[in-house]
């Protein structure tokens, strides 16, 4: 199971979690099956920062397109009040977790992770990073908080370090969503989201493959994420 279906899995899963947001609320395993969706979205955005020939213009794509869904969404808000939102869109979520990375990356000069010493330092400046990171993306609150940034930070240092293939396949990849769900648990007391550690299966089943992918494939969830919006909206206040 390469990135593509990774992507194709988290898109389906994100369809029937709106489903259920917008037009079916009181149908709460819609809600439970659609919180495996970010998890892959934040390993699918780490795993994108390590392919990635310009991790700033990635960083920046992401900054305008979460603007621009911000402005429509305002005005969807603006025709229609019972819209209501609360909430700045998940592509501020994703541009962040990749800021975060472009310091790390930028302030190691590209070096890779070595061994011994250099790992815990890694670490340890990983998880300053995300902290400040995480600290202004909840000031700003974008959708998922500092939980949503500090896991793609995790994924993306995950990926960086090389121990034992069990424990980078297996392991590792459980403590990630472990952090990123007692933290999400401290700040919003919402049981359901632990549903979300199911969504490490898909992350067992993954395998890097090289392949290059058409820009249409490449652009595909930008160009769904608000159409979806739309089709919904118009079937609910129709």
């Amino acid at each position: 199971m390469d990135s593509r279906w990774i992507k194709i899995i988290a898109i389906v899963l994100m369809t029937i979690d709106h489903v259920g947001i917008i037009l079916f609320p009181d149908i709460k395993v819609l809600r439970i099956i659609g919180r495996l969706c970010y998890p892959l979205i934040a390993f699918l955005i780490a795993y994108g920062c390590t392919k990635t020939r310009n991790i700033s213009r990635y960083f920046l794509r992401l900054m305008m397109f979460a603007v621009w869904m911000q402005i429509a969404w305002a005005a969807l808000g603006f025709i229609n009040p019972a819209l209501k939102p609360e909430f700045n869109n998940i592509f501020f979520t994703l541009a962040f977790g990749v800021l975060a990375i472009w310091i790390i990356r930028h302030l190691r000069q590209g070096s890779p992770v070595a061994s011994g010493a250099d790992k815990v330092f890694f670490v340890g400046f990983s998880c300053i990073m995300a902290v400040i990171v995480c600290a202004f993306a909840g000031v700003l609150q974008v959708d998922y908080g500092m939980p949503g940034v500090m896991i793609i930070i995790l994924f993306w240092a995950m990926m960086q370090i090389k121990t034992h293939k069990t424990i980078d396949k297996f392991i590792m990849p459980v403590l990630v969503l472990v952090a990123f769900n007692v933290l999400y648990m401290a700040m919003s007391g919402w049981g359901a989201q632990w549903w979300s550690m199911l969504s490490v299966i898909f992350i067992w089943l993954f395998i890097d493959k090289k392949r290059r992918a058409h820009w249409a494939e490449k652009y595909s969830f930008y160009i769904y994420y608000p159409l979806h919006f739309v089709i919904l909206f118009i079937v609910a206040f129709a």
